[in-house]
């Protein structure tokens, strides 16, 4: 589990929190999972703003599906803050479209 140090202002429910990214990797298909962390120290976990939706090794190193239905702003934040970009595919999962985002972390930090 790698973190990102750096520090970046969140927007919620009109206040400002300051949160750090966490790198994981979901244990069913070992594909990027990325949490943010909030509070003092950042040890408390605020949420996963990723979703698991492809099988085993499907998605290139870095890449993962954005969870808009629960953080609706985040593809606009990740974008603002130089922190991943659009690849440009979508997949359709119920009534949401989850965009595909490449997130910008080092190759060997997972």
């Amino acid at each position: 589990m790698m973190c990102d140090k750096e520090t970046y202002s969140f927007p919620l429910f009109g206040q400002i929190i300051d949160v750090r990214l966490e790198y994981e990797i979901y244990s069913s298909n070992h594909s990027l999972a990325v949490l943010l962390k909030c509070g003092d120290e950042f040890e408390e976990d605020f949420g996963y703003i990723t979703v698991n939706l492809e099988p085993t090794g499907t998605l290139p190193f870095g890449e993962q599906f954005l969870d808009v239905n629960n953080y609706p702003q985040i593809a606009e934040w990740l974008e603002e803050n130089q922190l991943a970009q659009p690849v440009g595919r979508v997949v359709t999962n119920g009534y949401v479209c989850y965009p595909l985002y490449k997130f910008k972390i080092p190759r060997d930090s997972l």
